[in-house]
């Protein structure tokens, strides 16, 4: 945790805003959700945590999605943080174009949502059985 702090609280972003969407499916992944919106409160950013609806996560990566091709600035913070707490990352672009084109060809897919407001958000999987 205390890596974690030091590279939240190093970052020079004016926007610490940080969206956690959380499979609840899982309760080790709703732990895990609490305690990096603990961590990210105490690191000075704003988190904000969603649970995930209508669709179940495949175990995997804490996955950042990015809305636009270009990363802004706290995305990099944000993933050095998750890397420093143990947590393997994995970061895609553009995923507000593909999350609308898999919309379009398939109105019934489950995608993870973004809002209009959301620059990217981080997406909690349950880990993978080791």
């Amino acid at each position: 945790t205390d890596a974690m702090l030091e590279v939240l609280r190093a970052d020079t972003s004016t926007d610490k805003r940080v969206w956690l969407i959380v499979s609840p499916g899982s309760p080790e992944t709703v732990t895990l959700g609490a305690a990096l919106e603990t961590v990210f409160r105490e690191g000075g950013w704003q988190p904000t945590s969603q649970k995930l609806t209508g669709m179940v996560l495949k175990p995997g990566p804490v996955r950042i999605l990015v809305g636009e091709e270009l990363e802004p600035p706290a995305v990099d913070t944000v993933r050095r943080a998750l890397e420093a707490g143990g947590l393997t990352t994995e970061t895609g672009t553009g995923y507000r174009a593909f999350y609308e084109e898999r919309k379009r060809d398939n109105p019934n897919w489950a995608g993870i949502p973004m809002e209009a407001e959301q620059p990217f958000v981080v997406v909690i999987s349950p880990r993978p059985v080791a």
